[in-house]
């Protein structure tokens, strides 16, 4: 009996095909593998003790293995959260390891050029999509560190076109014999020599997170754009952001149920091609994030504050035309128009001419004398009544 909590669970599968998964993983962990790197001794640099690891998580999903069984994988997680000693940047483009490489050395003239050259790129050979990777002294394991780390990776990946999405959760394995495997620098410099190492006119890559809306991008293009599992989550969090006021007081379980349908139904909508599909594993743990992450933060209160600030944004934005026309109604009387002309200007009766210019000094204050071409002859406070002569 399987469940959605199984890494290998399929909603069509049977047992059988269960079993014919398992051995087929199997089959690919027994693949040679190339444990005499050249130049860098990967084996080493690789931090995690209970790693990530799977042979392709579209199919087997992944799971946390022990070391030693997960070096088998061909995908691997390269760092664990609090010791990230290396950058990763996935650049999905047509044979990135030149891309990358043409960027990092100037193999004609001996000297490098905009980014400091990678560890290793680990390519697939068929789409020849590659994984750089670039070590750096000593480990990162504070926010303010792992910012700067951030830093540096979305200033190289700026200059390569990396995925700015990617999260540096799974990678290929650069000891799997069937990944294509360019072992490049030995050394390794601080993380501040990489960051100096990068051309001055370059800045840093903006990482798509779930804090910034992806882009100007329609959500029919999200999947085309930023890949099944980022296109989703997008444009789910986008809808239960405000679906969560009206589920505030059904309970934290009915809340998890109706994000789990929007994210089943968004993204069968999203990709209509069966085939294509995430598992319900993987919806379901899309869906759990982003309930978590809401009803953790969200509150009455919270949600009113954001309210309010939008209800200022969009007074200033209506009342700038609005202070706009003020300024234009004085600065027509003061060119000599009549009230009945002001207000036949705005399509008014010529009787509401009175009132426009009234509001008009209302609103402005003192600041229509100081626009106004015009010199101040004559105010009489007691009515308000103003005469004006031209500027000369």
């Amino acid at each position: 009996m399987y469940d959605d909590a199984s890494p290998w669970y399929r909603p069509e599968w049977t047992a059988e095909d269960e079993r014919k998964a398992r051995r087929k993983e199997i089959a690919l962990d027994a693949a040679p593998r190339d444990f005499d790197a050249p130049e860098v001794d990967w084996l080493s640099a690789w931090s995690p003790d209970a790693p990530l690891s799977s042979n392709g998580p579209a199919e087997f999903g992944a799971r946390r293995l022990p070391r030693d069984v997960a070096v088998l994988k061909r995908f691997v997680q390269p760092t664990v959260p609090g010791y990230q000693n290396m950058i990763i940047l996935d650049i999905d483009q047509a044979d990135a390891a030149s891309l990358v490489k043409s960027h990092a050395y100037d193999y004609d003239a001996g000297h490098p050029k905009h980014i400091p050259e990678p560890s290793f790129i680990a390519q697939n050979p068929g789409s020849t999509h590659a994984h750089a990777g670039w070590y750096f002294d000593g480990h990162v394991g504070t926010k303010k560190g792992a910012a700067f780390a951030q830093h540096v990776a979305g200033r190289i990946g700026a200059v390569v076109g990396a995925d700015p999405a990617y999260t540096q959760g799974l990678m290929r394995n650069p000891l799997h014999i069937p990944h294509m495997t360019h072992w490049l620098s030995s050394s390794r410099p601080t993380l501040s020599e990489l960051d100096d190492q990068i051309h001055s006119s370059v800045r840093a890559q903006r990482r798509i997170t779930t804090v910034r809306a992806l882009g100007a991008a329609a959500d029919e293009d999200l999947i085309e754009v930023y890949g099944r599992n980022v296109g989703t989550f997008e444009s789910v969090r986008k809808i239960v952001y405000s679906d969560w006021w009206s589920h505030r007081n059904a309970g934290y379980a009915a809340w998890i149920e109706h994000v789990r349908c929007v994210a089943f139904e968004r993204h069968r909508y999203l990709v209509p091609d069966p085939a294509s599909q995430l598992s319900a594993a993987e919806l379901t743990g899309v869906a759990r994030s982003i309930a978590k992450w809401v009803w953790s933060r969200f509150s009455v209160e919270a949600f009113k504050e954001v309210q309010r600030k939008r209800g200022l944004l969009s007074g200033i934005a209506r009342r700038d035309p609005y202070l706009q026309k003020c300024r234009d109604v004085l600065s027509m009387q003061a060119a000599g128009k009549t009230r009945a002309e002001i207000a036949e200007h705005y399509g008014n009766k010529p009787s509401s001419g009175k009132s426009l210019i009234q509001r008009a000094r209302r609103e402005l204050g003192t600041e229509w004398l100081i626009d106004t071409m015009a010199d101040v002859i004559e105010v009489d406070f007691s009515t308000g009544e103003i005469e004006f002569a031209l500027a000369s």
